[in-house]
């Protein structure tokens, strides 16, 4: 990202305008921390942290790839399905509906792979944001890049999931594909996906999100995998990574030409950030203890900041994704927030 012409001393007054009653953001979010995402083309990665950096950005440039495959996939095999629903007992007919569909089961295999490359990726790469020994703004300012990362693939989980919930032939072909290799002996080795694992896939995609509730697993798996490291490294990690977003969207709003295309990336990633904080947080991002400004990002995504298709579709990400939304420690005023 090119540096801007504002300081981050007016990023600093945009966020405590919007708060100023929340003393946690005087105390956390400083000025350089928001500097090195605004100069992150100027911040060399440190030898010891190349390997991880090359590993992700090379996972993010297949995510990439990704949001431009599911979104074309439109109908997908929509016409093989009706013909190998209506064959259903003629063998000849489902091998040849196997074989024709055999595109876009390849295709939801990709999904599916990334969705257990970037769980396995986590819990190295939180281990570098959330352990130290730098205390967790610091580490994170150190490691800006590495952040920065994290915060592409909570935006591209969102973006999947948006898209993978407006397509449901994807599940429908995959549905047809298991069905078939269910009744019929195959090889394993003349098949796409085995049926082992044409199972797991259908239970990924049978959830309503299912790439971010991969990411609130793979972060789960990691704060039980370290239990030796206080979940507090873990949650406040993920609080100040709010915050940067946060930061960031309201900088970019003061633009004199403000960037559309930055605006709706910090915006996804604001909402999948504090999606995932209330997953791991024990009491989650609703409360007014929270260290998450809840009722000022709320307004923001209120606001005629963005289109009202993307407001539409961060405020029900939230309504539907969120663990506590609905905890009654959940103020009135914050549930009217989301209705």
């Amino acid at each position: 990202m090119a540096s801007r012409s504002a300081g981050c001393g007016d990023v600093m007054r945009f966020v405590l305008r919007q708060s100023p009653s929340n003393t946690y953001f005087e105390e956390t979010l400083d000025n350089d921390l928001l500097e090195s995402f605004l100069k992150l083309d100027d911040i060399p990665i440190s030898g010891n942290y190349i390997n991880l950096y090359e590993i992700l950005n090379s996972c993010l440039k297949e995510c990439d790839k990704i949001i431009e495959d599911i979104s074309t996939y439109n109908t997908g095999a929509s016409h093989l399905v009706k013909k190998g629903i209506t064959c259903v007992d003629d063998d000849i007919i489902q091998n040849e509906v196997l074989r024709e569909m055999s595109t876009y089961i390849e295709r939801i295999k990709r999904y599916y792979d990334i969705s257990l490359k970037l769980n396995s990726i986590l819990s190295p790469l939180l281990w570098e944001l959330c352990s130290g020994p730098l205390p967790p703004n610091d580490q994170l300012k150190k490691l800006a890049s590495l952040s920065y990362q994290f915060i592409k693939i909570l935006c591209f989980a969102l973006q999947f999931d948006a898209i993978k919930l407006a397509t449901p032939s994807i599940q429908n072909d995959l549905s047809l594909y298991r069905r078939i290799i269910s009744r019929s002996p195959f090889s394993d080795a003349k098949l796409i996906l085995n049926l082992e694992t044409a199972n797991n896939v259908c239970l990924f995609l049978a959830v309503s999100s299912p790439m971010f509730t991969s990411i609130v697993s793979g972060t789960l798996a990691f704060v039980t995998s370290h239990n030796d490291l206080p979940i507090d490294n873990t949650t406040s990690t993920l609080s100040s990574i709010v915050h940067i977003c946060h930061g960031m969207l309201l900088y970019l709003t003061e633009e004199s030409k403000p960037n559309l295309e930055q605006i709706n990336f910090y915006a996804t990633s604001l909402v999948g950030s504090l999606l995932l904080y209330d997953h791991i947080h024990e009491n989650g991002a609703f409360i007014k203890t929270s260290h998450i400004n809840i009722k000022s990002i709320l307004e923001l995504l209120h606001s005629n900041l963005l289109q009202d298709d993307k407001k539409t579709f961060l405020l029900n990400t939230i309504r539907y994704n969120s663990k506590h939304l609905k905890d009654d420690k959940t103020s009135k005023s914050i549930r009217l927030l989301i209705s």
